[in-house]
């Protein structure tokens, strides 16, 4: 159990995670968002434990500790999930992708089939013909990966920086989030995020360009209990592209939050997970 741990993938490549909770407990993958890691916010091993199941979550390639796999499709990832879980002893288990993570969720739910026991989306990523987009640039790379050495660069320098960079674009419900943030929860956001380019900005521009490519393909394809929680004041994932998404996923419950951002908020996790568990049986 821990915050780093790593396993060797049959191309010789590394992937990092980390490993939170009862090992005996039902297993729950956590796809994160971009640009994220596999370092959980201070308080979720507790909650984790006090719920009793087993929060396995990677750093995909070219982030944190996973070593990079250049030209890297959405389509390759259920795989290196499947290996990591395989190495791990967990046969079953439910996937939560949130925001960047979202796409990579859906992609385990078709590929892995009935070895993914349900998928929770939260505020995802939403593929290139959804009717609205958010604030991240186009798939431009090189503007992309400005934005992301912007990113690394102000969060090596400190918190306020980085806060006035990413306001303009945050919708008044997540800026007020932001401002309100206790200063432990600061510094391990600072820390994720300086993980997160520990290997500079590749990682970032191909999990962008990923998200944001045509992926649609697969939402027809997911046939796996499936449910979505997104907020209605989010800049980042417009509501309107998460309704769409819903319509085209067999069988998908949306639930609509309308008092939250983009970074919902810390109260809808133990019903994520508790909505995931209760498939796991």
């Amino acid at each position: 159990m821990g915050d780093t741990h790593e396993v060797r993938l049959p191309d010789g490549r590394r992937v990092a995670y980390a490993d939170h909770g009862d090992p005996a407990g039902p297993g729950i993958l956590f796809c994160v968002g971009t640009p994220e890691t596999r370092l959980v916010p201070l308080g979720e091993p507790e909650r984790v434990a006090a719920m009793g199941f087993r929060l396995i979550v990677p750093d995909r390639p070219g982030f944190g500790g996973s070593d990079p796999q250049p030209g890297r499709t959405l389509e390759d990832w259920p795989a290196d999930a499947a290996r990591l879980m395989d190495a791990l002893g967990v046969d079953r288990f439910g996937v939560v992708g949130a925001s960047g993570g979202g796409p990579y969720a859906v992609a385990c739910g078709v590929l892995l089939g009935e070895r993914v026991t349900a998928v929770a989306l939260v505020a995802p990523a939403e593929p290139q013909d959804a009717p609205a987009h958010g604030f991240v640039p186009n798939q431009d790379p090189a503007a992309l990966r400005e934005r992301g050495e912007t990113i690394a660069r102000l969060a090596r320098e400190g918190t306020d920086a980085l806060e006035a960079f990413f306001a303009p674009d945050q919708s008044e419900t997540d800026r007020k989030e932001s401002e309100q943030m206790d200063p432990a929860g600061r510094a391990r956001g600072l820390e994720n995020l300086r993980e997160a380019f520990r290997q500079g900005t590749d990682g970032y521009v191909e999990d962008h360009t990923i998200n944001g490519g045509p992926w649609s393909h697969l939402l027809p394809r997911l046939h796996r209990p499936t449910r979505i929680w997104q907020g209605e004041d989010d800049n980042n994932v417009p509501p309107e592209a998460t309704r769409w998404l819903a319509e085209r996923i067999p069988g998908a419950e949306l639930t609509l939050l309308p008092a939250a951002g983009h970074g919902m908020t810390d109260a809808i996790w133990p019903e994520v997970y508790g909505w995931l568990l209760e498939r796991s049986r």
